[in-house]
C-alpha cells in the first residue's frame, strides 16, 4: 500500500474522531461521510465551519426542509469547504427550486443534485439545466421503470452538465448498460453506466470494468454487490493496472478494518469499500501526471464519491430508520 494511501486513512480516521466527538447525536455514516469529504482535500476537518454551515442552514429554510433531512451534515461539510458558503447555499436553493419545478420529487438527493448544479453551472442555466436532467431521467424511467429512482436524479443532472446530447447519451448509456447486465445487480449495472457516460465512456474502460471485478474475485474480495459494483466504474476511470489497484484497494481495507470506528461490529464490509475506494481512487488520481487531465478526472472521480456516498448513505438511513419503526 502506497504511504499516501495509508496517510489518508490516518487522517481520515482522525476526522471521524474529531466529527464524532462534536456532533454526538448525527447518525454514523453521515458523520463519516463528513470526514471523509475533508479527507479527499486533505485536510483536517473545521468543525466549526460545518457548524457555521449548518446553522446557515437552518437559518434559510423551514423546520420541514430537505436540507434538514438525512443528509444535512454532509451537505454542511461540502459547504464548509466553499470559500463563501453563505452565498453558495443561496445558489443551491435556487438549483433545488428549479429542480422541483422541472417536476422531480422532494428527497434527499435532490439536495445533494442541487449542490452539484450549484458548483458547476451558472444561476442562469439552472432552468435550462433542471428541464434537461429531467428528460435524461424520463428517458432512464422508461427503460427501466423498476430500477430508476430518486438516487438517479443526482446522475441526471450529473450527465447534463456534461453538455451531451439527450437522445445520444441515453441510446450510450442503454448501450452500455445492456453489455453490462447479468454480471452485477440491476440497479448497480445503470449507476456504473451512467459513471462511464459522465467520465466520457470508452470500451477499454467498459472492458475495465469486467476485468477488475475478475481480479477482485480473484482476491478474495467481492465489489460485484449492490452498493460497490459501482466501485469498479470509479476505478477503471484511473487507467491503472488491475493488479495494482486491487492490491493496494485490499491492503487498504484491511488497515482500515483495523482503526477504531471501522471494525466488524462499526460498519460493514460495503462500507467500509466504498470509504476505502474513494481514499485510493483520489490519491491515484492526483499522482496522474498530465495537469490538465489530473484537473478533469479528479473534479469527475470527486463528484462521482459525492454522488455516490450520498446516494448509498440516504439509502442506508432510510433503511435503518424504516426497519426500526417497524420493530
Amino acid at each position: 500500500m502506497k504511504q499516501k494511501i495509508k496517510s489518508s486513512i490516518d487522517l481520515f480516521v482522525s476526522n471521524t474522531s474529531e466529527v464524532n466527538q462534536v456532533f454526538t447525536w448525527q447518525d454514523s455514516l453521515s458523520k463519516k461521510m463528513s470526514a471523509l469529504l475533508f479527507t479527499l482535500k486533505g485536510l483536517a476537518v473545521n468543525t466549526v465551519a460545518i457548524k457555521q454551515s449548518r446553522d446557515i442552514m437552518k437559518q434559510n429554510t423551514g423546520l420541514f426542509s430537505t436540507f434538514r433531512g438525512n443528509l444535512t451534515l454532509p451537505i454542511a461539510s461540502l459547504l464548509a469547504l466553499q470559500a463563501q458558503p453563505e452565498r453558495l447555499f443561496k445558489e443551491v436553493q435556487a438549483a433545488y427550486s428549479a429542480l422541483k419545478e422541472a417536476k422531480f420529487y422532494t428527497s434527499d438527493y435532490l439536495t445533494v443534485a442541487a449542490y452539484l448544479m450549484a458548483t458547476q453551472a451558472q444561476v442562469q442555466d439552472f432552468e435550462s439545466i433542471a428541464k434537461k436532467a429531467h428528460d435524461f431521467y424520463s428517458q432512464m424511467k422508461s427503460r427501466h421503470m423498476f430500477i430508476t429512482g430518486s438516487d438517479d436524479v443526482i446522475y441526471s443532472v450529473m450527465l447534463t452538465l456534461t453538455k451531451i446530447d439527450v437522445e445520444e447519451g441515453s441510446r450510450e448509456l442503454e448501450n452500455i448498460y445492456q453489455a453490462l447486465k447479468g454480471q452485477f445487480p440491476a440497479n448497480s449495472v445503470q449507476a456504473i453506466s451512467q459513471i462511464l457516460m459522465i467520465s466520457g465512456t470508452s470500451s477499454e474502460a467498459l472492458i475495465k470494468v469486467t476485468d477488475l471485478n475478475e481480479t477482485f474475485i480473484n482476491h478474495k474480495m467481492r465489489m460485484d454487490r449492490s452498493y460497490t459494483a459501482p466501485n469498479l466504474a470509479v476505478l477503471a476511470l484511473l487507467g491503472l493496472p488491475n493488479e495494482l489497484v486491487v492490491d493496494d484497494l485490499v491492503e487498504a481495507y484491511n488497515y482500515l478494518r483495523q482503526q477504531k470506528a471501522f471494525g466488524l461490529f462499526s460498519i460493514d464490509k460495503q462500507t467500509g469499500l466504498l470509504f476505502t475506494t474513494a481514499i485510493v481512487a483520489s490519491v491515484y488520481a492526483e499522482e496522474l501526471n498530465d495537469g490538465v487531465l489530473v484537473a478533469s478526472i479528479t473534479t469527475t472521480i470527486t463528484n462521482i464519491i459525492i454522488a455516490q456516498q450520498a446516494a448509498i448513505t440516504a439509502a442506508i438511513i432510510a433503511s435503518t430508520a424504516a426497519s426500526s419503526a417497524n420493530n
